[in-house]
C-alpha cells in the first residue's frame, strides 16, 4: 500500500518517519504526534523494518515518547523485536537513558535480561546513559550487573566509556558504582578485556596501546578523571605500561595520573614512542604552576627535555612570552630549565621584559642561578621598550613595580628620555655595576 511505500536508501516507510519526528523533537510535536496517530488508524504496516532491522518501536524506544510507543504496543508492536544486530527496543530505550520509556517497556513484557549478537546485555546499554534512576529500574528486576559481552567487557566497562560524556552528578556516579560493582574483591573491577579496534583512529597505529584494557585504562585513555578517580580510589589498576595514558594525562595536565601511569615502568618502547608522540609540552597561563612541578619529574623520567626546542622556541622562552607567573618561573628554574639561552638573541629575561610580563620576569631574577650578564640589556632596550610604549618613564616606573631593578642584576635605570637614529624614544641605562 502507499502508506507503507518506503523511502530512501534506509527504507523508511511514513510510519518511521513519524516516529523519527517524534525522536527528534521537531518543533510541532504534537502535529507530528497527531500525523503517527493518522497513520497507524489508517492500516500502516508496524512489523515493517528499516535497512537496519529496526521497526517503529526500535526507533520510538530512543526517545521518551512513552505515548506514542503504547500506542505500537497496543497495536501489537513485537516488544521484545530484534535488529539485525539481534538489539531489542529496551537497548535502545536503556542507552538513551528515558527513565519513563524504560518502565513502559519493561511494564509490556521486555526482557531486562536481553542480550545483542555481541553480548551486550540491556544493563552494559543502561550503563553506557549514567542514569540513575534507568540503571535502578533494571537493578529492582535482577538483572546481572556481573554479565560480559563477547569482548569480555562488564558492566563497569560501558559506565566508564558512558561517563565520559555525562553530566551525571559524581554522588549519582558513585551510586551507581556500587550498584555495578557491589563485591569486595577487586577480580571484576580489575577485569581485562580485548581492546575494540573501532575505537582507534587509522593514525593511532603509531602509539603503543593495549591489547587489553581494565575499566580504569578506560578512564585513562579517554581522560574521564571523574571516573579514573573514582575507580582508582576503589582500588582499580591499569593493565599494562602504554604512553597512550601517558599521553593523555599529559595533554589534560594530570600530574598524579601521570605518575600512576607510570607504577608500573618505563619501557625502553614508552620513551621512544612519548618522543615522537609528545616532544613539544606547551606551557600555556593555563597551566598551574603546581600541577606543572609535580609533572615534570614524571616527564624528565620519560626522556622529557625542558631545554630542548619547541615550536621554534626553548621551553623557558615560550612561557616567557605567553605567560606571567613568577611561580611558574620558578618552577621552570627549579627542574633545570637554562635562563640563559635563547633564540634569535632573545632570551627568557629578554622575552618576558619584550612581552612585559614582569612578574615572570621577576621570577626570573630572583631565582635564576645568577644575574644576567654584564651590559646584558643595553643592546635591546629599544626592543623592551617597543613602540608600543609611549611613555618611557611609565616603562621604567613598570619595571621598578615588578623587581625588574633588583639589587640581583646591579642594573639601574636613568630618567632621561633619549631619541635612537629613527627618532623614536627609548630608555638608556646609566651606569651597569
Amino acid at each position: 500500500m502507499l502508506i507503507d511505500l518506503r523511502r530512501g536508501a534506509v527504507a523508511l516507510t511514513p510510519l518511521m518517519l513519524a516516529a523519527g519526528y517524534v525522536l527528534h523533537g521537531d518543533d510541532d510535536r504534537a502535529v507530528q504526534s497527531n500525523m503517527f496517530t493518522l497513520l497507524l488508524s489508517n492500516g500502516a504496516d508496524i512489523s515493517l523494518e528499516d535497512e537496519a532491522g529496526r521497526t517503529c518501536l526500535h526507533m520510538v524506544a530512543r526517545s521518551d515518547a512513552e505515548n506514542i510507543a503504547l500506542q505500537l504496543l497496543a497495536a501489537g508492536a513485537e516488544v521484545n523485536g530484534r535488529d539485525h544486530r539481534q538489539a531489542t527496543p529496551l537497548h535502545y530505550a536503556a542507552q538513551t537513558g528515558h527513565t519513563a520509556m524504560v518502565r513502559t517497556l519493561l511494564e509490556a513484557g521486555a526482557e531486562a535480561v536481553a542480550r545483542d549478537a555481541f553480548g551486550v546485555a540491556v544493563i552494559h546499554s543502561a550503563a553506557i546513559s549514567c542514569n540513575i534512576e534507568v540503571i535502578r529500574l533494571l537493578i529492582e528486576r535482577a538483572v546481572d550487573v556481573h554479565v560480559v559481552d563477547s569482548l569480555g567487557r562488564n558492566s563497569l566497562y560501558y559506565f566508564t566509556a558512558g561517563s565520559t560524556r555525562t553530566d551525571t552528578g559524581l554522588e549519582d556516579l558513585k551510586q551507581i558504582f556500587r550498584w555495578l560493582y557491589p563485591v569486595a574483591d577487586l577480580s571484576e573491577i580489575n577485569a581485562e578485556h580485548d581492546r575494540d579496534e573501532s575505537e582507534f583512529p587509522s593514525w593511532s597505529n603509531n602509539i603503543q596501546v593495549p591489547k587489553t584494557y581494565t575499566p580504569l585504562s578506560k578512564a585513562l585513555k579517554d581522560g574521564n578523571w571523574k571516573m579514573f578517580w573514582l575507580l582508582r580510589d576503589a582500588g582499580a589498576e591499569i593493565s599494562e605500561p602504554s604512553d597512550e595514558f601517558v599521553r593523555q594525562a599529559v595533554i589534560d595536565i594530570q600530574p598524579t595520573a601521570l605518575q600512576y601511569s607510570l607504577e608500573k615502568g618505563i619501557t625502553p618502547e614508552m620513551k621512544a614512542s612519548f618522543s615522537q608522540r609528545c616532544p613539544d609540552f606547551y606551557i600555556s597561563k593555563k597551566i598551574d604552576p603546581d600541577d606543572l612541578d609535580a609533572m615534570l619529574p614524571s616527564l624528565i623520567a620519560l626522556g622529557f627535555d625542558i631545554n630542548a626546542m619547541g615550536y621554534g622556541n626553548l621551553k623557558l622562552v615560550d612561557a616567557a612570552s605567553t605567560t606571567d607567573s613568577a611561580q611558574l618561573a620558578r618552577v621552570l628554574l627549579k627542574h633545570g630549565a637554562n635562563p640563559y639561552e635563547g633564540h634569535r638573541q632573545l632570551d627568557p629575561f629578554l622575552v618576558a621584559a619584550t612581552r612585559q610580563n614582569w612578574d615572570f620576569l621577576h621570577g626570573l631574577l630572583l631565582h635564576a642561578p645568577r644575574p644576567a650578564p654584564e651590559g646584558h640589556w643595553l643592546h635591546h632596550l629599544d626592543n623592551i621598550a617597543g613602540e608600543d610604549h609611549d611613555d618611557p618613564e611609565r616603562l621604567c616606573i613598570s619595571l621598578q613595580a615588578s623587581g625588574f631593578i633588583a639589587a640581583k642584576t646591579n642594573l639601574v635605570f636613568s630618567e632621561a628620555v633619549l631619541m635612537d637614529t629613527d627618532g623614536r624614544r627609548f630608555i638608556t641605562p646609566c651606569c651597569i655595576k
